[in-house]
């Protein structure tokens, strides 16, 4: 990621060991992607006590769920280590930030099929039929078999079917997310 390029599509921010860069519930409309330093994404919503998902470093994106289909934040991320640097990307500046990275996007698309895949192995032990329709999704085919040449060929003819690509594997996720969450949920009537 050429550093000066990103200036231009977003703004660099320094945190310290505990401070947040977002919490969960608020209105969001950025996505974080961390420079430098450690974050914990930290989940309150599905149990009496926060629990902590996942600690990301450098190179990981946090925050995109919120950029591509507007919901409140799902999670709170938390700088584990002083002087943790991010990149936050606005919404209005996105198509820029495409436009000047595609292959840092690139990368963004790849880690959520990542994380998609993820959810869909613990998915399937209780939706495998939901699990086998969605892998013929030509959304995720297309996310899935990209390769890094053609995904760059995409962003710079048409950025705009790429937003759609990424808000579509992010609803996807957002989804997933809440059937696995009503699933392992021992409250859960039904």
């Amino acid at each position: 990621m050429n550093i000066e390029v990103a200036k231009n599509c977003g703004k660099i921010k320094s945190y310290e060991r505990g401070s947040f860069l977002c919490k969960e519930g608020e209105e969001g409309y950025s996505l974080f992607i961390i420079l430098k330093g450690l974050v914990a994404v930290v989940i309150k919503s599905y149990s009496p006590h926060p629990e902590v998902i996942v600690s990301l470093g450098a190179g990981s994106f946090v925050g995109e769920m919120s950029l591509f289909i507007g919901k409140p934040r799902t999670a709170s991320i938390m700088a584990l280590e002083d002087d943790t640097m991010v990149l936050e990307i606005q919404n209005s500046n996105f198509r820029d930030f495409l436009k000047y990275d595609p292959d840092t996007c690139y990368k963004l698309v790849k880690s959520i099929v990542e994380r998609i895949d993820n959810m869909l192995v613990k998915l399937n032990k209780y939706e495998p039929r939901v699990c086998f329709q969605f892998r013929k999704n030509s959304i995720y085919q297309i996310a899935n078999g990209v390769n890094p040449a053609s995904f760059i060929a995409l962003a710079n003819a048409q950025p705009n079917v790429v937003v759609k690509l990424l808000t579509g594997l992010c609803s996807s996720l957002d989804d997933f997310n809440k059937r696995y969450a009503k699933a392992t949920d021992p409250n859960a009537q039904g």
